[in-house]
């Protein structure tokens, strides 16, 4: 019976013991499934937000390395100068387009268009091996959409494609090619807008990037349009629907419609539905800009939907699919089954164990325990106590020692270490101490004792809020562990078990560093543990602050002895600088953009104009231009002060102080130095001389002119006037000849009156008659007279178109009929083509009075026209052809005139094409030119009537120069 009791009384004991046991893991395994899949989806669903941001971050930066690519181009010097007239720029703006094709591999073409759609420049990447195209196959694309939105826009605008499949000769281009297409307008040193730049970007590497950013994601990644296309999937045979007319329902809220509702609502987020894990953001690739973006509805049509940097986006869509979900917890669970029972079996042996030999040890420990418990207690308490006072003196002995903070923290954590023996530590521990780092604060680990070499680099910068040190730093409080979890994000292959008391350094409240102290696998929180190692942290929190004070002091110490010697040697850098500018030949004027007061002057300004240096401290650029009002001066500098332009470049005059007025040419900039006050910056330089010698050199000009002309024209009136004489002097004998039968006649009449013989005077009447051939006389002297005046009317004609070439004109403009010049102009220069071409002429009646310089206008017009007849001239030289052609048209184009002159000639070479209009270039005989008519016939047109002058090459041969006048 007693047997039966003990063996029931021991089945009782297993059971109360291994059942609670057999629960209590089987709650911790159950529960540890649960965290570790929650743990597990949390990590995907932050994966996966990761990784799009990632992606919408990359998508940004492309696009802002492209117009920042874009920016550089269109602010080139070079490209101001060669819009503004020196075309010799052309090879240098080349060089840098195909440097910048090579560099970036990046861009299909890179492109500059006049204002006409012309191509001007452009660079192929053919491949891989960027070319410059030649001029000869450069194209017109005017009316292109990508031309005509971008040339529309103002200065600091961007035009931006929708980003789809190029397509060639209508057709989608085979392989595809991802494109977005960047333009921008570009202006002159006069801001008129002179064409765009444009770039063709090729984003097959920007949609691909996803691959490279995050090959860790589990989800698929996806780029969609504004209209929920796909422009990168996972199928390819899902991309692009909206550019197949067979694929137009392929967009994501035909398959995806619940999603689309929501990612359609909000700007970025995660949902989870019967789909999978949907993580989602808008890409915003314009956002940081200033610069709006064009976006077309179709290719190729003109746009008609602006939308600005907020409105021109794409959606990054990452989905993660309901079954790689479930792979990510289906390990999970097996493993965790596997060893629940094992822990099943473990806890039944143990129990057994357990029981057996409970009941015999038990009455042996109670009394031992009883006896030992209070003396141990208090012994183990006083010992203790001592320990840390001694090594609380050994921190606060070291705190204060005038050692560096590298040593003085090498130093407490291996005291601290060696001398805590009453507390079971592993040797090994590190101190952490705080820094910013970007827009966040991170622990840089200082020292450490005995630590594994791979932590070094591992925990050499821990972010707050990562592993326990990181949640010790970002929490305040200390942070225990006593094994290796979860909250160890920071770890590597092989990595011992183990436990951490992870103790917060504070100032103040502010956590300035953290203590780390391994502890055995399993080791038991102490709050005992806690208190001593808090005040440990104490003593180190004052050696710390200590020498961050010390640090301070002499930083500040070398700041001030530094910022004193910066100060000493820009006083003597800006009296250096001032003695340099007194000593230039040009004057430099610096004044207040609100008051336009003068606050310096160099001594050359101070020389132009007269005034005293005091004088001038009291006036401002107004006292000095007349030609500008204060509204004027402020209207020309307001474009500089909103930062539309950086500086201006301007002809005016100055008046001195005894009132001579000084021709002066000006560079103007704005000038907004950090921390100092704005002010604007003038160089002054007196062009008094230079504008002698322009009005010199354009007298020569037409006087030669008129010295070229002056031959061929009295030939011209020579002509007529060798006719007009002829038919007088056939009337003069005619004449002579009547007076002779008139006389005979009077001698008739008389006879007869007075009754005398009439016979033989009679006969002598039919003989004068008959000599003077009266039937001839009275049928020729019509025609004489018809002809005579004909010549006089010829010469008239030639002599008022002499005249009208001629006169001396004004400077000033005033209503022009170009129609009416161009006659002229033809008519005075007859003698330089009548032998070498013929001259035909369309030109429309219905053109209006355009504003100009009258004398400028003849002047360019009459060297374009000889300069067609020299190109002849030399053609036949060398084919003996037979007469040339010079054709003359104007018509009216939008806001302007156009007139173009052509020929028949050999044409311009290519390789002089860029020089053609550079003063003193001639490709003529020594004496046969001065290499002035082109150049001079450029001023006119484009500098004094802001038009434009351009040579448009002929297949074949023959050359065209299109003149364009504004109307207005």
């Amino acid at each position: 019976m007693r047997t039966n009791r003990q063996d029931h009384s021991f089945l009782v004991s297993f059971i109360r013991l291994f059942l609670p046991l057999a629960l209590l893991f089987g709650l911790v395994i159950f529960l540890g499934y649960w965290y570790s899949t929650k743990t597990a989806l949390t990590i995907i669903k932050e994966q996966e937000k990761s990784t799009v941001r990632v992606y919408a971050e990359h998508l940004h930066w492309d696009v802002s390395s492209v117009l920042s690519d874009l920016e550089f181009l269109t602010t080139q010097s070079d490209l101001k100068a060669y819009l503004s007239g020196n075309l010799s720029k052309a090879a240098e703006l080349e060089k840098t387009y195909l440097s910048l094709s090579k560099a970036k591999g990046i861009y299909d073409q890179v492109r500059f268009l006049d204002h006409t759609g012309m191509e001007r420049i452009r660079v192929n990447y053919n491949n891989g091996n960027p070319v410059i195209v030649p001029q000869a196959k450069l194209q017109n694309k005017a009316g292109r959409y990508y031309f005509d939105d971008s040339f529309s826009l103002k200065r600091g605008e961007i035009f931006v494609s929708p980003l789809d499949l190029n397509m060639e000769n209508g057709e989608i281009e085979r392989p595809l090619k991802p494109m977005l297409r960047f333009g921008a307008p570009v202006f002159d040193i006069n801001s008129n807008k002179q064409g765009i730049v444009l770039l063709n970007y090729l984003a097959s590497s920007m949609l691909n990037s996803i691959e490279h950013l995050a090959p860790q994601a589990l989800g698929n990644a996806m780029l969609l349009n504004a209209d929920g296309y796909w422009l990168r999937a996972k199928h390819i045979a899902d991309e692009w629907g909206f550019m197949y007319p067979d694929k137009k329902q392929l967009r994501f809220q035909e398959r995806f419609p619940a999603e689309w509702k929501v990612i359609t609502a909000i700007e970025r987020g995660q949902i989870l539905t019967d789909n999978g894990l949907v993580t989602f953001s808008i890409v915003k690739p314009m956002a940081r800009s200033r610069h709006p973006a064009t976006n077309h509805e179709k290719y190729y049509p003109p746009s008609t939907n602006v939308r600005d940097s907020e409105q021109y986006h794409w959606r990054a869509v990452s989905l993660v699919t309901p079954k790689v979900l479930a792979e990510q917890s289906k390990t999970e669970r097996v493993t965790l089954t596997s060893i629940f029972v094992a822990i099943l079996v473990v806890l039944a042996v143990f129990s057994a164990l357990t029981v057996r030999s409970r009941v015999a040890r038990n009455e042996a420990e109670v009394a031992l325990q009883d006896k030992n418990e209070v003396l141990s207690s208090e012994v183990n308490r006083r010992k203790r106590t001592a320990s840390e006072e001694q090594a609380l003196s050994t921190l606060l002995f070291l705190a204060l020692e005038p050692t560096n903070l590298k040593e003085f923290l090498r130093q407490s954590i291996d005291a601290l270490l060696n001398s805590v023996n009453w507390i079971n530590l592993l040797p090994r521990g590190g101190i952490f101490l705080t820094e910013e780092k970007g827009a966040g604060q991170v622990l840089e680990m200082v020292a450490n004792h005995n630590l594994d070499p791979r932590l070094d680099t591992l925990c050499s910068h821990v972010p707050y809020g990562t592993c326990l040190c990181g949640r010790a730093a970002a929490s305040g409080e200390v942070q225990f562990a006593d094994c290796v979890d979860e909250r160890h994000e920071i770890s590597f292959d092989g990595m011992p078990s183990h436990g951490h008391y992870n103790i917060p350094i504070t100032y103040e409240d502010n956590v300035i560093g953290v203590v780390v102290i391994y502890l055995p696998h399993g080791y038991k929180r102490s709050e005992d543990d806690i208190a001593f190692l808090e005040r440990s942290a104490d003593v180190l929190s004052l050696g710390i602050i200590r020498r961050y004070a010390a640090e301070f002091l002499e930083v500040e110490k070398n700041r001030v002895e530094e910022a004193y010697e910066q100060l000493r040697l820009s006083q003597e850098s800006l009296n250096r600088f001032k003695t340099t500018l007194d000593q230039t030949i040009d004057c430099i004027f610096m004044f207040d953009p609100e008051t336009l007061k003068f606050f310096y002057l160099n001594q050359g300004a101070i020389n132009q104009v007269g005034y005293s240096r005091e004088e001038l401290m009291e006036m401002t650029p107004l006292d000095i231009k007349p030609e500008y009002t204060e509204d004027s001066f402020r209207e020309m500098i307001a474009p500089m002060l909103n930062g539309s332009e950086i500086s201006a470049t301007f002809e005016t005059v100055h008046r001195h102080k005894d009132g001579t007025i000084i021709p002066v040419d000006i560079f103007l900039q704005y000038v907004a130095p950090t921390g100092e006050q704005p002010r604007f910056v003038a160089i002054v330089r007196d062009i008094a001389e230079k504008k002698t010698q322009e009005a010199q050199l354009r007298h020569l000009q037409k006087m030669e002119s008129i010295g070229q002309l002056a031959a061929g024209i009295a030939h011209e009136i020579n002509t007529p006037a060798q006719y007009v004489a002829d038919n007088t002097r056939f009337l003069k004998e005619s004449f002579d000849e009547l007076e002779g039968v008139v006389d005979i006649y009077g001698r008739l009449l008389e006879a007869a009156r007075n009754g005398e013989a009439l016979d033989e005077l009679i006969a002598e009447v039919d003989s004068a008659v008959e000599k003077a051939d009266l039937g001839y006389i009275a049928e020729e002297t019509p025609k004489a007279v018809e002809e005579a005046l004909d010549g006089l009317q010829k010469i008239a004609i030639i002599v008022s178109a002499m005249k009208e070439f001629s006169h001396p004109g004004t400077e000033n403009k005033e209503p022009v009929d170009i129609n009416s010049l161009i006659e002229n102009i033809i008519l005075v220069s007859r003698n330089e083509w009548k032998y070498v071409a013929d001259i035909e002429k369309d030109l429309d009646a219905t053109l209006p009075l355009v504003p100009g310089i009258r004398d400028k206008l003849s002047q360019a017009f009459l060297n374009l026209i000889v300069n067609a007849a020299h190109a002849i001239e030399e053609q036949e030289k060398i084919e003996s052809s037979e007469m040339g052609v010079i054709r003359v048209s104007t018509r009216e184009v939008g806001e302007n005139i156009e007139v173009r002159i052509s020929d028949t000639g050999p044409g311009v070479p290519e390789a002089i094409q860029k020089r053609i209009f550079d003063p003193f270039f001639t490709t003529k005989d020594v004496g046969k030119g001065t290499g002035q008519g082109l150049a001079i016939a450029y001023s006119a047109i484009v500098d004094k009537h802001k038009g434009s002058l351009t040579l448009e090459q002929k297949e074949g041969g023959g050359a065209t120069f299109i003149i364009s006048l504004p109307k207005n």
